[in-house]
């Protein structure tokens, strides 16, 4: 089943591909200047190159016209012969059949002795093979400072010795390029998107004409390749269309190797995954239309600053991304990079902050064990909190109501977790209550997160289940003969903030997925 389906994404994409070089994936616009225009621009812009000397006139020419239906190629002026054997397919009205010759230029590459290059990021790449090619895109890793054979930026890279076929354009101002290596620059700069996918499509011939015991591909079958061209302005639309869904096919392909992957895995690490998804904007879309959560910071600063006498809240640091890191800018003015703390990447819209911005950090009852009774308060200790939920035992202790203290009893939208306990598996667990709990209190080694809005509560309680927490937790976790969370600790933990609807978004999406992955 696994191979059916990447056969039929590679299918998918070998259709696209011959939709877009057809003239079947964009509607064709009678209104825009037609591909025979095109050539006439080229024919004269190419006549001036190589009166500048820029570029080498060619040894041949090729003129192929369309009449009453058909295609007649003239070479060097002689009489016209109908190619349309020749020709794989239909093009649009609109379209001409070129050699690619005739709209480009081709240089072939010269190798260089060891001595003429190095690994030093000093002169221009050099372009060795298919080594430098990866899935349409060039991996450098050697330079030069004395080139023989330069491509120029902008160019199509083609190899065509040894491995044929991998194809990538030159995003550098220009490079050396070795024997195994062609350069294909298009006199019209506009085409080169067009023309790789053409050449793309082309491979497969290409791969056929290389007959030898060292596969090698020659310039002339290179130049004399037959191209399809279209309006330069229908070029534009069927780069962008095509480029667009083969995207979507790249994110299938992604997300079927992923699935793959993980049917072998347990629930827990599913479980994990989905939540790390999440944390990182990857389980639902980002709306650019949301308030980012820059927003929501600001209306949390601005609530905590009103409040009245003690519970006056001292400003908080905050976290700025910028190009070169990510900063913290405390309250004095000073920052500090912490690029190195940053675990992951998060969308724009989404930031950074630490927990003590969000949530406040409360320590639980202490008490005496004299004072244990069957009534009053009921106390949580670690054994309450299981599989990331609240569970009340017949066990559980209860002690005078003259230990009460506002502050420390269970709410609605807190977050209990375990802050001390001897078992460095335990440390840290966390349960989100859902509805206030009458007479009941935290115990000493237990630590309430409090939201200061419950609207993100949630989204926070499954921040605190995750494995980037949980590994947080437990690598500061310290004590001799026992794990002890600091309430700086937590207060210091690194949040990754959304856009408020987005929160909501990602804990429906959640609880639709966690209870289909807990029955895997």
């Amino acid at each position: 089943m696994s191979d059916r389906i990447e056969s039929i994404i590679d299918a998918l994409r070998k259709k696209l591909l011959d939709a877009a070089v057809r003239g079947e994936l964009v509607d064709q616009d009678n209104g825009e200047e037609p591909a025979s225009a095109l050539l006439e621009r080229i024919a004269a812009e190419r006549s001036q190159l190589i009166r500048e000397k820029k570029i080498k006139k060619p040894k041949s020419s090729s003129r192929i016209e369309r009449r009453d239906g058909h295609f007649y190629e003239s070479v060097d002026g002689s009489t016209p012969v109908c190619i349309d054997d020749e020709l794989p397919f239909e093009i649009p009205d609109s379209w001409e059949w070129v050699r690619l010759g005739e709209i480009s230029t081709l240089i072939s590459g010269q190798d260089l002795t060891p001595k003429d290059y190095h690994s030093e990021r000093s002169g221009i790449p050099y372009i060795t093979g298919a080594s430098n090619f990866d899935k349409g895109k060039l991996v450098i890793n050697r330079w030069t400072t004395t080139p023989k054979s330069v491509a120029a930026g902008g160019s199509i890279l083609l190899t065509c010795k040894g491995t044929i076929g991998e194809l990538a354009i030159l995003c550098e101002n220009k490079a050396h390029i070795a024997r195994q290596v062609m350069a294909i620059c298009p006199i019209v700069k506009e085409s080169v998107a067009f023309l790789m996918h053409v050449l793309q499509s082309a491979i497969k011939e290409y791969k056929y004409q290389a007959q030898s015991m060292i596969p090698g591909i020659s310039r002339s079958v290179v130049l004399k390749t037959h191209v399809p061209l279209p309006p330069l302005q229908e070029q534009l639309r069927i780069v962008g269309a095509l480029e667009r869904q083969l995207k979507q096919l790249d994110i299938l392909h992604e997300s079927h190797r992923r699935m793959r992957r993980i049917l072998h895995e347990t629930p827990t690490s599913l479980r994990q995954q989905l939540l790390q998804a999440a944390i990182e904007g990857k389980l639902v879309a980002q709306d650019p239309k949301e308030e980012p959560a820059s927003a929501l910071l600001e209306r949390i600063a601005k609530e905590r600053a009103a409040l009245p006498g003690k519970r006056k809240a001292v400003p908080p640091s905050r976290i700025e991304r910028r190009p070169d890191g990510t900063f913290e800018v405390f309250p004095d003015g000073s920052e500090k990079n912490i690029s190195d703390e940053i675990p992951f990447d998060i969308p724009k819209s989404w930031e950074w902050v630490r927990l003590k911005q969000i949530a406040d950090i409360i320590s639980g009852t202490s008490y005496n064990k004299n004072d244990v009774s069957n009534t009053g308060l009921r106390i949580l200790r670690g054994d309450n909190i299981q599989n990331d939920s609240l569970v009340l035992n017949p066990d559980d202790v209860f002690i005078p109501e003259s230990y009460s203290s506002p502050q420390k009893r269970v709410m609605a939208g807190d977050i209990i977790l375990v802050g001390s306990t001897g078992s460095k598996k335990v440390i840290g667990k966390a349960a989100y209550i859902k509805e206030t709990l009458k007479n009941t209190q935290i115990g000493a080694f237990l630590r309430i997160v409090r939201a200061y809005q419950p609207c993100y509560a949630e989204y926070l309680a499954h921040i605190l289940t995750t494995s980037y927490y949980r590994n947080y937790i437990r690598a500061l976790a310290s004590g001799t003969n026992i794990n002890n969370i600091k309430a700086q600790h937590l207060e210091d933990f690194l949040v990754p903030l959304p856009p408020l609807q987005e929160q909501q978004r990602i804990v429906q999406r959640l609880e639709e997925l966690l209870p289909l992955v807990s029955q895997a």
